[in-house]
């Protein structure tokens, strides 16, 4: 299925406005607390004295979230390979357990769920990667290709390497890096061939 370009790039886009968004939103959260990099988990600013550090955190899982959300389903629909599709499906399963990240409140009852669902979107993300990166060897896109495979190696040294604090931290920054470089990916995308789907979402022949 070939598909009008412009389709790609709007979903493409929707990953690049995820990162963007988050990175702003906790950016926010980390300014008005004494969060930092490195020493204190990101979850700490559940528990925030300030009440606007809660909100932005949970601002930026809950929009960063929906857009990942939007990002997967655009490399669902406009893949060129079956690892391609199956890695957009992660990503997307990925958003919605930021979006429920997002809505869980600081209630000690919460804790436990909080860290099932925090591990849940860190092996999501993992194993997107992973499969892109088959993904996109097969689509002959290499250097994606190899972009991946280096992110996915880098998030797996970063367990055994650092705390659990950093390893958090720098987790988040491989992440953000990693969405970005896809959604390039997707907007010079040429995905199955065949018909082409216009803006109905017809196939045409």
């Amino acid at each position: 299925m070939e598909v009008e370009k412009w389709h790609n790039v709007a979903f493409a886009w929707a990953g690049i406005f995820a990162t963007v968004s988050f990175a702003i939103f906790i950016t926010l959260a980390t300014n008005v607390d004494s969060w930092v990099f490195g020493e204190d988990l990101l979850s700490t600013l559940r528990h925030s004295d300030n009440v606007d550090a809660r909100i932005f955190l949970n601002l930026g899982c809950v929009f960063s979230g929906l857009l990942l959300v939007t990002f997967g389903t655009g490399n669902i629909l406009y893949h060129r390979n079956h690892d391609q599709s199956v890695g957009g499906g992660l990503v997307a399963i990925a958003g919605i357990v930021l979006i429920f990240i997002g809505l869980i409140t600081a209630d000690l009852s919460s804790e436990v769920m909080y860290n099932y669902l925090e591990g849940a979107f860190a092996t999501l993300m993992l194993l997107s990667m992973a499969v892109f990166a088959a993904g996109n060897w097969v689509a002959d896109h290499k250097v994606f290709a190899g972009i991946s495979m280096i992110l996915f190696a880098s998030g797996v040294a970063t367990v055994v390497t650092f705390s659990f604090e950093m390893m958090e931290a720098i987790g988040i920054c491989i992440g953000l890096i990693w969405i970005v470089i896809e959604s390039v990916r997707l907007m010079i995308e040429k995905p199955n061939a065949g018909g082409k789907v216009g803006v109905s979402g017809r196939v045409r022949q």
